[in-house]
Formats: structure tokens, C-alpha cells, sequence
């Protein structure tokens, strides 16, 4: 029983561990570097946490948020998540054309 419990704490650490370091990391790394974006606060994980095709964005707005600071936090997780687009895994005629349209 006690070998099953562990296997199923260690899967989901191994789920939340990905989702850090694929999507909330690069996310919240980037949307630091703005100082504007700290009066937003957002969350970013994989849909469900596994579902690797949807993106799923939590805000949660400060009282001095404006408008501009929601979109402006929603347009740094989109760059963060089109910079890692181009992964090593993926063929390098594709990251070429990423990298080209970027321009």
C-alpha cells in the first residue's frame, strides 16, 4: 500500500515539476524582467496540468493593476512561451522559420 502512495506523490511531483519548468518558470521569468508586471499577479500551467496543447493562464489583478498591465503581463507569457517554441527536440528547419518570422 505504502509503495503505491509513493508512486503517486512521486507522478504528481514529477507532473508539477514539469509544468515549472516548461511554462510557469519561463513565464514568470519574463514577466519579471518588466517592473511594470509586478502589480499583476500570473499563474501559468498545461491545461488539467497534462493536457500539453492547452495553455492555461491564472490572473490575479492587484488593486493598481490597469488594463495595460493585464495586457501587458498576457503578451509576456505569450513571447515566453513562442521563444520556447523552438526546442532542440524539434527540427531545425522549423526553429530556423520561428526565428525568421520573429524578425
Amino acid at each position: 500500500m505504502k509503495k503505491w502512495l509513493w508512486s503517486i506523490a512521486g507522478f504528481i511531483a514529477l507532473i508539477a515539476l514539469f509544468n515549472y519548468l516548461t511554462v510557469t518558470g519561463p513565464v514568470n521569468r519574463l514577466r519579471n524582467e518588466d517592473p511594470r508586471n509586478s502589480v499583476i499577479g500570473l499563474a501559468a500551467h498545461y491545461g488539467y496540468y497534462v493536457l500539453l496543447n492547452t495553455l492555461t493562464l491564472k490572473l490575479k489583478a492587484g488593486d493598481d493593476g490597469s488594463p495595460a498591465d493585464i495586457w501587458r503581463s498576457f503578451f509576456a507569457a505569450a513571447e515566453a512561451m513562442h521563444e520556447r517554441r523552438c526546442i532542440p527536440q524539434r527540427s531545425r528547419q522549423y526553429c530556423s522559420n520561428v526565428r525568421n518570422d520573429a524578425r
